[in-house]
């Protein structure tokens, strides 16, 4: 499940500085051969603006929180001509094509959201809307700020490695994705006793195998909102630094107090 943070956005503003990071984007773009023919880039726009654009976006770059996938959205919303009628799973492939610019791989979830700015729900064969959010759960969430950026293909390229060569590893990562999926069972359900159930569970599997994913510092605050019950974490993203989410059991002041303006409330 995969939900629009309407919090965090971006826009496009002319400028007359050139963008040397748009360009070679645009650059890209020209050079990519489209899974589904039926896209094509609009090469009048291109002309005309590839050196008079700057995305504008109050998005944390290595954060967690989808800004390349925002930037993706943006460069196909106004560059890419999109045929009516397109079917959501060809949508997002399209947009994984473009985003892989950034990770190396990529597969569209974070610019589909941020593109049509709907919640929805992934299959391995489909893709749904949905009306649910995390608010559904009846928990307080907040971002955690660690502080540092992070290199997304770089974390997700040591992901599939330690899945590839350690079988223990590739077994409890499966078992993380069962606890997500049940968690999204939960919020369609609007159960929050079995939401809280499974988020301990998924935060206490992320605490003991992906150690590797997850900076010192923030395993000792992990680790204490794990033994207090007053809160729980998990990861945003491929982790490693940037934000990470924290479902809140105790008051809004003890949160504060603990970690000051290193946590903001959301989905409140």
């Amino acid at each position: 499940m995969a939900v629009p943070l309407r919090s965090y956005y971006g826009s496009w503003v002319e400028t007359k500085d050139s963008d040397d990071r748009i360009e070679e984007l645009l650059e890209y773009l020209d050079n990519i051969k489209f899974e589904q023919p039926e896209f094509e880039l609009k090469r009048r726009e291109i002309n005309i603006y590839q050196h008079r654009l700057r995305f504008d976006s109050n998005i944390p770059l290595g954060y967690g929180l989808g800004s390349s996938g925002a930037l993706t959205a943006a460069l196909f919303d106004r560059f890419i001509a999109c045929p009516r009628g397109i079917d959501l799973v060809s949508l997002k492939n399209v947009l994984g094509q473009i985003e892989s610019y950034f990770h190396g791989s990529s597969s569209g979830t974070d610019p589909l959201v941020s593109y049509l700015n709907q919640a929805f729900i992934l299959s391995p064969s489909s893709i749904e809307m949905t009306d649910a959010t995390i608010s559904d759960s009846c928990f307080e969430f907040y971002l955690y700020d660690s502080g540092l950026k992070r290199n997304t293909a770089n974390l997700v390229r040591k992901y599939q490695s330690m899945r590839k060569s350690d079988t223990k590893f590739l077994s409890r990562t499966n078992d993380m994705g069962l606890l997500n999926d049940k968690l999204i069972d939960a919020l369609v359900l609007k159960d929050p006793n079995s939401f809280l159930e499974n988020f301990v569970s998924l935060s206490e599997l992320q605490f003991e195998i992906m150690k590797d994913f997850i900076p010192e510092f923030v395993k000792k605050d992990w680790k204490a909102g794990l033994e207090s019950k007053a809160f729980y974490m998990k990861l945003c993203g491929a982790g490693g630094g940037g934000f990470f989410l924290i479902l809140n059991r105790s008051d809004d002041d003890h949160l504060m107090s603990l970690f000051g303006d290193r946590v903001s409330p959301v989905f409140k």
